[in-house]
């Protein structure tokens, strides 16, 4: 306590899936609040070390744990941002991170092999899926 922001109730961590994505991928440096504490740490990046299943299951558990409730975060996801992101070679700040919106999409492909939502139409230039 004290020293590093928790995860529990953490903005970040229940708030936007892309910013969490964001600091996973790319690390975070403070000074950064969280919960109205200030902290000054730095977190390293992992996008080198982990792939996206991983960062995707770590984060989904993170997000679900401790009192948590968030949506599951997807490799997709976590792919889309990773690629959105690429250029980027410094650690967030949270004034980079706020400049994010609460509520930007990720524009992430479907899994391999999802059958579209029912109700749409499949891509161009597919089959579409048999019916049970």
């Amino acid at each position: 306590a004290g020293v590093y922001p928790p995860l529990v109730g953490s903005e970040y961590v229940i708030g936007s899936k892309k910013r969490v994505i964001a600091i996973v991928l790319k690390g975070l440096q403070g000074p950064f609040k969280v919960k109205g504490v200030t902290y000054n740490n730095v977190m390293q990046a992992w996008e080198a070390v982990l792939d996206d299943k991983k960062i995707a299951a770590t984060l989904t558990f993170v997000r679900n744990e401790w009192g948590n409730a968030a949506d599951p975060i997807t490799p997709e996801e976590v792919a889309a941002v990773r690629t959105e992101f690429a250029s980027r070679k410094t650690a967030w700040t949270e004034a980079d991170l706020l400049a994010i919106p609460e509520d930007s999409p990720i524009n992430a492909a479907p899994a391999q092999g999802a059958a579209p939502a029912q109700g749409t139409a499949p891509a161009q230039g597919t089959a579409p899926a048999p019916t049970p």
